[in-house]
């Protein structure tokens, strides 16, 4: 098994035995408005043909950490030179939202309505699913991490040892970007930002060129906000959360609690306290507004659109979502929901109750769908 899935499934148990432990004594939720999430028409997923590559690790010097192409065969060689064209190619853009990363990254709008995604039904292979609700491989690739950048897909490789790198979305040109084993990959202005090799934030440059590591704290659930600032939790700091610059300049604490699952959105902080039996609170980026928005523990947050999407861990793993302030706490679906990704207008989950299969349901609760088989 690769170390991020033992380190990941380490800490589930760890925080899930924990939870356990604590649900005796915590209060329960406020009143609950169930939502009907009667299973609906499976997505289907049909097999893609694409051009075969063979891949050799190039070699990098420790600082330039440079980019090496990815050699290909005659066929991908021709196949992208006749899209070559149509590639859109940009240091714009956040790649994914904070909250998806948080969640492992596994899926991120690429354009035109398309998904990118890491498909659980076939070991978290490189996927991508198209408007008409078909999914086709890209990759056999097993990638988490997932960030979209005009037409690159940027991932963290597992049979790589996490690896930073790049692909086409019709599986050409894969380029390694970065050594490091990148976690909560975030990107801003042509950087990619990640918790890296030793656990310290670093950052490298989209095509690889650039390096650097901007902090010597360990840091883990990286995000980034539209003001410029880079949101961690400190891992040897007592589990805070805490502040740097772009430049990793600036190291500002926000929180004294032990905390995880942070999630960046629209000047807000939502996490996990560990010091208050797994709930969830909210904390302004300038450290003011704390506020507790649930009585009882949960998992797997994610936030969009003045909603806060979690796995309610005293209802089995249920689906719920709340607004941001707390209120409308409501069941979406009963299945234990894991990893919770939001995507092209559906909230995509890992249903625990179904062998682990991928799930995906509407922000209003229909449209539940397995997606695959």
């Amino acid at each position: 098994m690769n170390k991020k899935f033992k380190a990941d499934a380490f800490l589930y148990i760890l925080s899930a035995a924990a939870l356990l432990t604590g649900i005796g004594c915590i209060s329960a939720f406020s009143r609950i408005s169930p939502v009907s999430s009667e299973p609906q028409s499976v997505v289907s997923v049909e097999p893609e043909s694409r051009p075969v590559f063979s891949f050799a690790q190039p070699s990098m010097a420790e600082q330039s950490r440079a980019v090496s192409e990815t050699p290909s065969s005659q066929a991908a060689a021709s196949s992208v030179a006749s899209q070559q064209s149509a590639w859109k190619d940009t240091v714009t853009g956040r790649g994914n939202h904070p909250g998806n990363t948080a969640n492992d990254g596994l899926f991120a709008e690429w354009r035109d309505g398309v998904v990118i995604f890491a498909n659980p039904n076939d070991d978290f292979r490189l996927y991508r699913l198209n408007r008409d609700g078909k999914a086709k491989k890209i990759s056999d690739d097993t990638v988490y991490y997932l960030n979209v950048i005009g037409d690159w897909i940027y991932f963290s490789d597992v049979q790589q040892e996490g690896k930073l790198f790049r692909i086409r979305p019709d599986g050409t040109e894969k380029t390694l970007v970065c050594q490091d084993d990148c976690w909560w990959t975030n990107a801003r202005d042509g950087w990619l930002y990640f918790n890296g090799d030793s656990a310290n934030l670093h950052r490298v440059s989209l095509d690889g060129k650039q390096y650097q590591k901007l902090t010597e704290e360990k840091v883990t659930w990286v995000n980034i906000g539209e003001d410029g600032w880079v949101y961690v939790i400190l891992s040897r700091e007592n589990e805070r959360i805490c502040k740097f610059k772009l430049d990793g300049s600036g190291k500002t604490y926000l929180t004294e609690e032990m905390t995880r699952f942070l999630v960046y959105d629209s000047g807000w902080l939502y996490y996990i306290n560990q010091s208050d039996g797994n709930t969830i609170y909210k904390i302004s980026t300038d450290g003011s507004g704390r506020t507790k928005l649930t009585a009882g523990a949960a998992d797997f947050i994610n936030v969009r659109d003045g909603w806060v999407y979690y796995s309610n861990i005293q209802q089995g793993g249920a689906l719920y979502k709340m607004k941001t302030d707390g209120s409308q706490n409501t069941r979406l679906t009963s299945d234990n929901a894991y990893y919770i990704n939001i995507c092209g207008g559906y909230i995509y989950y890992i249903n625990e109750s179904d062998r682990g299969y991928l799930y995906r349901i509407k922000p209003d609760g229909t449209g539940r769908a397995k997606v695959g088989s």
